[in-house]
């Protein structure tokens, strides 16, 4: 019955509709319940929680709990379809200022980037068509179907090498890593396929490469909205997936910053170790985020699925949870102090394990 524990990522999307309904008392702070709860709330909750029961999966995996993990995703599949269709309803059916509609878009893309984005990162790193196609469908949902490529093609492999945009460098503040990062990704994905293409003597620009719908479906959803419920429905889509990648972006940024694989004797960069990834062993986050934080087992055995990742002994470790680190980021002098010394003395030890 632990693994029910996993449906607290489902905080995000009940915070949002039931702050909604307390519009009427609370005006535009209604709207801002669910920043509140993943940066206030959930940061608390894991100091009180600590690291006591954050593993709460068995370390192998078991028959007779496979399906649970799978069903689990798709409940959490469903809330992220949900929200967006509440609040595409929302915008159109209730009267709201500016402030509340910003509110409402910053909740909907928190809660489709903490629960939607984890859970689609699941589902597209299993073997089935079925589920793969769950997971690009909710990447469409934010309007990113591109992480399908850029993350299993990319990320998955160059994780820790200047070839992977997605992997901070020590130093880089996050602003500039956003910025990079989304430059990297698009000119990796385009080079990507057309490499592919090539192999088989096709051009870039056909009906059956998947890059140029991952690029399209999202217009062809956004046209979609406006004919069928107006251009209101617009900006809070966008907006939403703008707050949902940003989310993806950060946490992308805490996993692996500064943690540098090496460049072997024959010119090829070492494998992939568990000290190349930051862990963060907390209960209440790892709870919310179906296991996010235990990344480092996460790149050793990628399908596996989410409650039976484990913390990693030799993986890093973040002094606070995601959310926390979240905040950080977002202010790199705060972020520099508490991160570089950390990757400073993990730089030390990797030279003398070396030596």
């Amino acid at each position: 019955m632990k693994i029910f524990l996993y449906l607290l990522s489902l905080s995000y999307p009940v915070s949002t509709v039931v702050g909604a309904q307390f519009e009427a008392s609370w005006g535009a702070g209604a709207y801002f319940v669910t920043p509140l709860v993943l940066f206030l709330l959930f940061p608390l909750l894991d100091s009180l929680v600590g690291k006591r029961w954050s593993s709460q999966g068995p370390a192998v995996e078991s028959p007779g709990l496979s399906a649970w993990p799978l069903w689990l995703t798709y409940v959490l599949a469903a809330a992220h379809f949900g929200i967006i269709a509440w609040g595409l309803w929302h915008v159109t059916q209730v009267p709201l200022s500016v402030m509340a509609y910003l509110g409402l878009s910053l909740s909907v893309g928190l809660t489709t980037g903490a629960m939607g984005i984890t859970t689609a990162h699941e589902l597209l790193h299993k073997k089935s068509p079925f589920q793969r196609g769950v997971g690009l469908a909710m990447m469409l949902g934010v309007s990113y179907m591109f992480f399908y490529t850029e993350h299993l093609k990319g990320h998955h492999k160059h994780v820790g090498t200047p070839a992977d945009p997605t992997s901070a460098p020590l130093g880089e503040n996050f602003y500039r890593f956003l910025l990079r990062s989304t430059i990297g990704i698009a000119r990796f994905i385009v080079q990507t396929e057309r490499k592919t293409l090539a192999q088989r003597g096709a051009r870039f620009w056909r009906w059956d490469n998947p890059t140029v719908w991952y690029g399209l479906l999202p217009l062809w959803l956004m046209a979609t909205l406006v004919l069928t419920l107006g251009w209101k429905v617009l900006p809070f889509f966008i907006l939403q997936s703008l707050v949902a990648y940003t989310l993806l972006e950060v946490v992308s940024y805490i996993e692996h910053y500064g943690l540098a694989r090496r460049v072997q004797s024959d010119g090829r960069y070492e494998k992939v170790r568990d000290d190349h990834t930051w862990d963060a062993d907390f209960a209440w986050s790892n709870w919310a985020t179906i296991n996010l934080q235990h990344h480092a087992h996460h790149h050793a055995q990628p399908s596996l699925a989410f409650p039976y990742l484990q913390p990693r002994q030799n993986s890093p470790q973040l002094p606070f949870g995601y959310p926390t680190m979240a905040l950080v980021a977002f202010v790199p002098p705060l972020w520099h102090r508490i991160m570089d010394p950390r990757c400073q003395a993990w730089q030390l030890n990797a030279a003398e394990s070396v030596a």
